[in-house]
């Protein structure tokens, strides 16, 4: 067991002083870095159109709230959300197919 003298900060400080040295990673390459970078922003995208879509649903309660129309903004404004959403999600697939297809070795270089 753990001497009563040593629980607390003490204890604490004395593990740190005497823990081992983990070795030090190696270097991450600059492709790794872009590859992350990529992944990061295509996770962040599911967020920014689930966001989108419950944003524009709340603004839908508010105005019908407000002007007394219940449900006729929060359902007109979500389905704009979702169909801006889904949009966009075509669009930027769209648009890195053809980056793809232009890149490939299959593709026609002039």
């Amino acid at each position: 067991g753990i001497p009563p003298s040593l629980l607390g900060c003490e204890y604490i400080h004395m593990a740190a002083r005497h823990r081992r040295r983990v070795p030090e990673e190696p270097p991450v390459e600059s492709s790794q870095r872009r590859e992350l970078s990529r992944d990061l922003n295509r996770s962040g995208g599911g967020y920014e159109l689930a966001v989108v879509v419950v944003l524009f649903t709340l603004g839908g309660l508010a105005l019908d709230r407000w002007l007394g129309l219940v449900p006729l903004f929060t359902i007109v404004l979500t389905l704009l959300g979702a169909l801006g959403a889904g949009v966009k999600v075509w669009v930027g697939y769209d648009r890195q197919m053809r980056r793809l297809e232009q890149e490939g070795p299959w593709a026609t270089h002039s």
